[in-house]
């Protein structure tokens, strides 16, 4: 039998029907390892630490929900809804992260998110969480901005907004253009920072409950008179705080 019949016959599947090209790739596509990655074939080199990996991961679970919006999701719902919402947010993230750190294990991909959907859902759904997650990075700039900027105000009003979103911005650009090495250690500066800040925040708010200088105590008068302020719209409102202060440590 000649070369050509032989691969004939090897196209041919179950019940005399051929099988093309096409559709092995695609059938590769759902269900087994998809080993071709373009973004994979670069120069890129691996110079973050386990110290750098580390300290960014930590950082990214410390979101501007936590620091901005828990004051007014306070006063929204009440500390009752604020910490079931915080609860309810930190179990999803908590699966998720599991179920993560599992398929990372058993099917290490460089475009994880993508590559996984594309195995165990379909790859018209690896197509939309590819863009979702680059759309979702897009907006998380623009409302770290506007978050910068609001803090900015509340000390001068005097320089144009633009101004000081231009150079937020120029500074997140330099940041990331940088070598790996630079972007590697400023991210554990910045992590650090944030992560002490919740000590700060946490002896600071203990000892105005507790009672200092011209304050009274307030212990836990809230928890007691209003803890569930406005009901489950109460609750509902601040849950999406809860859940955009914990985005982004699947990462």
């Amino acid at each position: 039998m000649s070369d050509s019949s032989h691969e004939k016959a090897a196209q041919v599947g179950h019940g005399g029907k051929s099988k093309s090209p096409d559709a092995d790739k695609r059938s590769l596509s759902v269900g087994e390892a998809i080993t071709e990655d373009h973004g994979a074939d670069t120069g890129l080199k691996r110079h973050l630490s386990t110290r750098h990996v580390s300290m960014i991961a930590l950082g990214s679970s410390i979101g501007m929900g936590l620091w901005i919006g828990s004051g007014l999701s306070l006063a929204k719902g009440g500390p009752a809804s604020l910490f079931l919402g915080y609860c309810l947010a930190a179990s999803v993230v908590w699966c998720v992260s599991h179920s993560i750190g599992e398929m990372s294990v058993m099917y290490p991909q460089p475009s994880a998110f993508v590559q996984w959907t594309g195995k165990f859902v379909d790859p018209a759904a690896a197509f939309a969480v590819g863009w979702s997650i680059w759309f979702l990075w897009v907006i998380s700039i623009a409302n770290e901005l506007a978050a910068a900027n609001s803090l900015i105000l509340y000390w001068t009003d005097k320089v144009n907004i633009a101004a000081w979103i231009s150079i937020f911005l120029a500074i997140i650009v330099l940041v990331n253009v940088s070598a790996v090495k630079i972007f590697g250690e400023i991210e554990v500066v910045s992590s650090a920072i944030k992560f002490g800040w919740i000590f700060v925040i946490i002896i600071s708010m203990s000892v105005l409950s507790a009672g200092h200088g011209a304050y009274e105590p307030v212990g836990f008068k809230y928890w007691n008179e209003t803890p569930f302020q406005n009901g489950f719209k109460g609750f509902f409102a601040v849950l999406p705080t809860c859940i955009f202060a914990m985005a982004g440590s699947e990462n």
